[in-house]
């Protein structure tokens, strides 16, 4: 087995480590909401497994959603203040 596999094997096991801490996170906070901040959502208790079941390309992480505003929502804030 090659030395330059190695590193690229790191990474990807970093990698789906990372993804499954996200997703934890992601469970406790959704698990943390009362059913009617999970209904303003769109989504009921019984539904939060199968969301966080999928890939984590195609959802992004509840904590880095709520974080901060995306770049082109602000830079629309910022035309139509400006």
């Amino acid at each position: 087995m090659s030395s330059s596999i190695y590193p690229h094997l790191f990474r990807r096991i970093a990698s789906a480590l990372a993804a499954w801490r996200r997703r934890q996170a992601d469970r406790r906070q959704m698990l943390a909401m009362s059913d009617a901040e999970l209904r303003d959502l769109g989504i009921g208790r019984g539904q939060i497994p199968a969301l966080l079941e999928t890939a984590p390309s195609q959802h992004a992480p509840l904590h880095a959603a709520s974080a901060r505003p995306a770049r082109s929502r602000r830079m629309t804030l910022q035309k139509t203040t400006a």
